[in-house]
């Protein structure tokens, strides 16, 4: 956060959330995670707010059967979580994440969930209280897609950015509603989400693309850069505020361009 505390997801058998202090290595509490996988954890800009989702394999034979469950801590915790929420068993499944929105007001947790086969996405005030209960997937030619390969939340908090499958989607979390739906046509992990929740952006072979708002509810594509066959676009970003300006990762160099 801005206020140089460090919220850190560890694992490689040591697996917790450890919180430490401004300007030290010193720990504030460490979150006993053990034997889980790898902790997802995610941290507000300006709140003493953290989030972090520890997700435990139920099943004591060689099967699988995922729990994950999103621990809310304040900075200046002593390791208790302030509240907690537990998702329903996925299987084999142990895909999600968790966001914190700048100011800590809208915290964000989702967990892909082949039960369903849909991603389950769960948005709560900062002090857990439910906003809405929402769920995300496809279906195409007999596969079901319902793991968020990427994801991002706006800086309010009031839009989400889900990369499931080739699909983007921008969804409300006032009202657990998709308010665009693109087809990228393939799945990449390089893409971006502005602070403002109003433009996109996305990179693939040899190009990458930028969407906006251009009107309420009207989602275009602003702008578009090529470069060499055989270039890939391995990382992007956008401004906070929605300017247009994109930086990019491009064959081991970094560009900043203006859409």
């Amino acid at each position: 956060d801005d206020g140089a505390m460090l919220f850190t997801g560890l694992g490689l058998n040591n697996e917790s959330l450890r919180m430490q202090g401004t300007g030290s290595s010193q720990e504030v509490f460490d979150f006993d995670a053990l034997n889980s996988e790898n902790p997802y954890v995610n941290m507000a800009d300006h709140a003493g707010l953290a989030v972090g989702m520890v997700i435990f394999d139920l099943d004591p034979g060689s099967e699988y059967e995922f729990e994950a469950t999103g621990h809310v801590f304040t900075t200046t915790s002593n390791g208790t979580p302030a509240w907690s929420y537990t998702f329903p068993t996925t299987l084999n499944y142990f895909g999600g994440g968790v966001a914190v929105s700048d100011n800590g007001n809208r915290v964000l947790m989702w967990k892909a969930d082949p039960h369903i086969n849909k991603c389950r996405i769960e948005a709560f005030d900062a002090q857990g209280n439910s906003i809405s209960s929402g769920q995300l997937g496809y279906e195409s030619n007999g596969n079901f897609f319902f793991n968020s390969r990427q994801t991002r939340l706006s800086d309010d908090g009031s839009r989400a950015y889900f990369n499931i499958g080739t699909h983007i989607y921008i969804y409300d979390i006032a009202t657990a509603t998709v308010l665009n739906d693109l087809d990228m046509g393939a799945s990449f992990d390089s893409h971006a989400f502005s602070g403002d929740g109003k433009r996109f952006a996305y990179g693939y072979f040899g190009y990458f693309r930028v969407w906006g708002e251009t009107s309420p509810g009207t989602w275009t594509q602003i702008a578009q850069r090529n470069f060499p066959g055989g270039t890939f676009v391995a990382r992007c970003a956008l401004n906070e505020d929605g300017s247009p300006h994109v930086t990019a990762v491009i064959s081991r160099a970094v560009h900043r361009l203006t859409c």
